[in-house]
């Protein structure tokens, strides 16, 4: 490749590199006011229940405190629907469009520095460009997230083959995202199981000591564990860390088999075989992004269909 092919193509790549960053940015924020959103509806959901419950039996001891207590309920309730706002079907959508493109921008990134098809011709700059520009338009409504943000300096990712792409892209996925992301995702699902479980017997020892001391007040208390259990499933169901783990899983093990399969570099159809290889790859990779993008939607979906509070 001459000079001035050289400078365009470093020209290109430096450009969708830190258009990449800024997407990767206005991803990350999304996720960060979604979650803390989440987060926050939890929280004032178990202050609702806590303060109303508190409330009536502090009523009998003083009037005032008991109506202090129902009104700051009350608030708790109307916050909680603030909140939600949030947490909607379009927020969700709008993070993980943004995620979408980051991922796709990187994609692309990749491809063009390995040389496999579609960047094999003279015009592989012309058409690496055109790619990239497709992936942006199709998410020109979000690019109001991306205002303010600079790219992260960065290098490029030191690919110039397919043997370094498989050492950068597919190995570095493997070992550490997909991984290291599905054992992490297990702990949390496992932990959110067991809160739920030391709740559920805090809800029954509650009810066993009304029962035995015929105290009532005990027995007010167990709805609240139980409101204070269904809101913590409902975070870690929209949350979704199991299937996350799963899928995490699936998707380390399907690039795993790809790398075992990958035909020798003496193969006669060399550039065939890389190109089948790197498509292959990244459509494992892109298959895992479409299913996270679609399992978070129905989520939502799903908590907007059934009632339950959104968090």
């Amino acid at each position: 490749m001459n000079g001035a092919g050289e400078s365009a193509s470093d020209g290109a790549l430096t450009r969708v590199w830190d258009l990449q960053s800024r997407w990767s940015q206005a991803a990350g924020n999304l996720k960060e006011s979604l979650f803390r959103a989440r987060k926050g509806a939890l929280w004032l959901t178990v202050a609702a229940a806590i303060l109303a419950t508190s409330g009536v039996q502090i009523a009998e001891l003083s009037p005032l405190w008991g109506r202090i207590l129902a009104a700051a309920s009350a608030l708790s309730v109307a916050l909680v629907t603030a909140v939600q706002r949030a947490t909607s079907r379009k927020r969700v959508q709008d993070w993980t469009r943004a995620r979408s493109v980051s991922e796709g921008l990187k994609a692309e990134v990749f491809r063009f520095m390995a040389g496999v098809a579609p960047y094999r011709g003279e015009d592989r700059v012309a058409v690496f460009t055109r790619n990239a520009d497709r992936i942006l338009g199709d998410a020109d409504d979000l690019t109001r997230f991306t205002i303010g943000i600079r790219p992260v300096q960065r290098p490029l990712p030191n690919v110039s083959d397919v043997s370094s792409y498989i050492a950068e892209r597919v190995r570095e996925q493997i070992d550490t995202y997909y991984r290291p992301q599905s054992e992490a995702m297990k702990h949390r699902a496992d932990r959110y199981r067991v809160v739920i479980n030391v709740l559920a017997v805090v809800a029954l020892l509650l009810g066993s000591a009304a029962t035995v001391t015929g105290w009532q007040q005990f027995a007010a208390w167990a709805p609240v564990v139980t409101t204070v259990i269904a809101a913590v499933a409902a975070q870690g169901a929209a949350n979704r860390y199991d299937a996350l783990a799963l899928e995490y899983a699936r998707t380390y093990e399907q690039l795993e088999r790809l790398l075992l399969e990958r035909p020798s570099d003496a193969s006669p159809d060399r550039q065939q075989a890389d190109d089948r290889f790197v498509a292959a790859a990244e459509a494992v990779i892109s298959v895992q992004n479409e299913s996270w993008m679609a399992r978070n939607v129905a989520a939502v979906d799903g908590e907007e269909g059934d009632g339950r509070p959104q968090h």
